[in-house]
């Protein structure tokens, strides 16, 4: 629907006949209602271009910020690959044992 509109307003401009001022090499007449028609399609147009201006920095900031997440993805790779291996595993096992130990230790009063 909109586009159908700003189709129907270039159309319109398209249609717009400028006649020549007399003794003027640069200036022309214009009916009110082609000017009217003329001012409304600027108005529609620039409206346009400020809205694709926009949606454009918000793509490109969303490129951006996809960019910034696909870099980070091999990093994350490995550290998961990290805190998966039997190494990190075991030491946590190891560390999950000690704290035992000294919850056993400190219920029982040797450790203050």
């Amino acid at each position: 629907m909109r586009y159908q509109k700003q189709q129907g307003g270039l159309q319109k401009v398209d249609a717009i006949e400028a006649r020549p001022v007399p003794l003027s090499a640069t200036r022309v007449i214009l009916e009110r209602k082609e000017y009217d028609a003329l001012k409304t399609t600027a108005k529609m147009y620039i409206a346009q271009k400020k809205r694709e201006g926009v949606l454009q920095r918000a793509l490109d900031v969303a490129r951006s910020l996809i960019n910034e997440l696909k870099a980070k993805i091999p990093s994350l790779r490995g550290e998961r690959s990290y805190y998966r291996s039997i190494k990190f595993q075991t030491r946590l096992h190891k560390i999950e044992k000690e704290n035992d130990t000294f919850r056993i230790l400190e219920n029982r009063g040797f450790l203050l």
